[in-house]
């Protein structure tokens, strides 16, 4: 230790003799007098300069204040339900998005191909209806109408059997979309 240092009364650290709180546990080594501010011992009881009584000093568990502390909220029955419910409608509003996005993509590149679009003209529909699908009305019939074009497809592909197959895997895919769109209108 330097000579114009101390240790720390409370971890036994290094510390400069003027020091109000010590910086390797964080404990106050002086503190303020409540009646004229002057600055005395964390632990005396009463103040060298105004003689007033200065109030028990409160032990900190340092070791505590360290954690980080959660508050819990109490909340009824009824409202966490709807908080959880809440919750978990928009982690289904999340993956039917990406199915429907997906889905855009792939049907804007199959049209783009088909149609002997330009590749701006794949950009604009693309816009277009990423715009469009924003209104949920228009996301239900977006998602009725893929369910009936994935079964055609099927159909035109292999027949009856193919189209029924490809008609309920789109319907399992766009449950969500719908149910969540019918609840809403």
């Amino acid at each position: 230790m330097d000579t114009n240092q101390k240790a720390c009364p409370y971890c036994g650290e290094a510390i400069m003799p003027q020091a109000r709180k010590c910086k390797h546990c964080g404990e106050w080594l002086q503190r303020q007098c409540p009646h004229c501010g002057e600055w005395v011992n964390a632990k005396a009881v009463k103040c060298k300069a105004c003689k007033g009584a200065i109030p028990a000093h409160e032990e900190k568990d340092t070791a505590k204040q360290a954690e980080p502390q959660t508050v819990y909220v109490d909340r009824g029955g009824a409202e966490m339900q709807a908080v959880l419910d809440e919750m978990q409608e928009r982690e289904d509003d999340k993956s039917a998005g990406c199915v429907l996005y997906c889905e855009l993509i792939m049907f804007c590149i199959i049209a783009g191909f088909g149609g002997d679009m330009e590749w701006w003209e794949t950009a604009i529909v693309f816009v277009i209806a990423v715009v469009l699908l924003q209104v949920r009305f228009l996301r239900v019939l977006y998602a009725i109408g893929m369910v009936l074009l994935w079964g055609a497809l099927g159909l035109e592909l292999s027949g009856w059997g193919a189209a029924l197959v490809a008609g309920f895997v789109a319907l399992a895919l766009h449950w969500q979309m719908m149910r969540k769109g019918f609840t809403g209108i």
